[in-house]
């Protein structure tokens, strides 16, 4: 019986390449990280 690897297997799924939020710009457009009313996020502001 031949076990597989379960990590490799989906790794290519979840290790994908991502772009950062530039957090400088963002602070510029007004946005700050705590708040007490959370409804805007980074993907709103950038």
């Amino acid at each position: 019986m031949n076990k597989r690897n379960p990590v490799a297997k989906n790794a290519n799924s979840f290790n994908r390449a991502k772009t950062e939020i530039n957090r400088k710009r963002a602070a510029k457009k007004g946005y700050r990280k705590h708040k007490k009313n959370v409804k805007e996020t980074y993907r709103q502001a950038a």
